[in-house]
């Protein structure tokens, strides 16, 4: 009969010369995220955000060029009359 010790100490030899390798650590912990679900709205939210948040942005400042260019026409159109004899 195999005493507790020596089978504990087998057993550590064993998990010791069975290494798991870099491949098979990146594979399982791939496999854990894919599965996971917490946080995915909030990476999601992220991944969506930025776009559209971008758009708006862009729109806001393409407005304001208009508006300028509208405010500096009527400025150069209206603003001699007052000088003029």
């Amino acid at each position: 009969m195999i005493s507790h010790g020596a089978l504990r100490c087998w057993r550590r030899r064993k998990s010791l010369a069975v290494r798991k390798t870099p491949s098979s650590r990146i594979l399982r912990f791939a496999a854990r995220f894919a599965r996971a679900k917490r946080g995915a709205t909030a990476v999601e939210f992220g991944l969506v955000a930025v776009p559209i948040l971008t758009m708006i942005f862009g729109l806001l400042e393409l407005a304001l060029v208009f508006m300028v260019g509208a405010l500096s026409r009527r400025l150069v159109r209206v603003g001699p009359r007052p000088a003029a004899p």
